[in-house]
């Protein structure tokens, strides 16, 4: 998880790189898809599961980690134990900087719901 936390230790040359990289690649899908459940009443976040697979070296020769999230599913509205909500499903790909290399994805599942909708016991 620490590839696709933020860097607020970088200089502010390399914050300023990778705020042009995310401006380039335009919207961020996460931060739509976000922002839609969270207008239909689906506030609380729960992450359901996470898979992370590595599938080649990296290092310093290779510059820093690229990462794309891309969200693959929204599920239709689901009745769950803690609320009505949505799963939503994303992969997050890591890429070398100097070759466009994969060398790590996760596949993460999410549920975004609403507190006030318990399923009755």
């Amino acid at each position: 998880m620490t590839a696709g936390m933020g860097n607020w230790w970088s200089p502010p040359f390399v914050a300023q790189k990778a705020q042009q990289a995310v401006a380039e690649q335009g919207t961020n899908p996460q931060t739509e898809v976000s922002a839609l459940v969270n207008k239909a009443g689906y506030t609380v976040a729960t992450n359901v599961t996470r898979e992370d697979e590595f599938l080649d070296v990296f290092g310093p020769g290779d510059g820093r980690l690229k990462v794309r999230s891309i969200v693959t599913d929204v599920s239709e509205e689901k009745q769950t134990k803690v609320g009505k909500g949505v799963f939503i499903y994303t992969t997050i790909e890591y890429r070398t900087e100097n070759d466009d290399r994969l060398v790590a994805q996760t596949k993460n599942v999410l549920l975004m719901y609403d507190p006030s909708t318990p399923r009755p016991s």
